[in-house]
């Protein structure tokens, strides 16, 4: 029989800037990407990213590198007719599904249910030429993407998003000194293991429930 410890343990995630912006800082004339989420999803499935970055109007085809074979669709009325679909060696697919203005582009990929796990380099053909290229990551453990704010709030202790493991969160930090919570529940001698992936500064704290008399809802700095 399993016995379940009455204790609540908690992700963090803290935003600490370690650069400095430019105050002049100069665009690339070409098409640039600089964010996306969510950062991947897992093996067997398919699912939509939002890629940010500068111009980048007129996106029609994810180029995977060398290996890219490129096939023709059939577009769904506001698409580009030149969106095509990309499928490289290692068992992804993609195509364009929106661009907004010179800033937004929305792909979708599907990958195999054998895809190669691991990071996928990737980059945008537009007509102003080839973006640089930017990485998504194939997992093999199921996925949970953050909640929005207006869905299930999570910026406070008593508020946490509840997840289960294993699986990868995958989730966004907007501003200098935000703090996601993330809650999940364990058995007597589970042992976990947390990595933590940013391209920033950031820390993972784990708290626990303290049971106290007074606040049972109170938490406590897990040893």
């Amino acid at each position: 029989m399993k016995h379940y410890l009455s204790l609540l343990l908690i992700l963090t995630f803290f935003w600490i800037p370690s650069f400095k912006a430019k105050e002049e800082e100069e665009i690339p004339p070409g098409p640039n990407l600089t964010s996306l989420f969510p950062r991947g999803g897992q093996q067997g499935t398919t699912f939509s990213i939002n890629l940010r970055g500068t111009n980048l109007d007129g996106a029609y085809a994810v180029w995977f590198g060398p290996e890219t074979q490129t096939f023709s669709r059939q577009n769904t009325p506001g698409e580009n007719a030149q969106n095509k679909i990309s499928k490289n060696n290692s068992g992804l697919q993609s195509h364009v599904q929106a661009v907004s203005a010179t800033t937004g582009v929305t792909i979708q990929i599907a990958v195999d249910p054998e895809a190669k796990v691991g990071k996928h380099n990737f980059a945008l053909l537009t007509p102003k030429g080839l973006s640089n290229t930017i990485s998504l990551r194939v997992n093999s453990d199921p996925i949970i993407i953050e909640s929005s704010s207006d869905e299930v709030p999570h910026s406070k202790q008593g508020e946490a998003q509840p997840v289960y493991y294993p699986a990868v969160v995958n989730g966004q930090i907007s501003e200098e000194g935000e703090v996601d919570y993330y809650s999940f529940e364990v058995s007597s001698g589970d042992e976990l293991m947390f990595e933590l992936e940013a391209g920033f500064d950031s820390t993972l704290i784990l708290y626990k429930q303290s049971g106290s008399w007074f606040d049972s809802e109170r938490l406590t700095l897990q040893d």
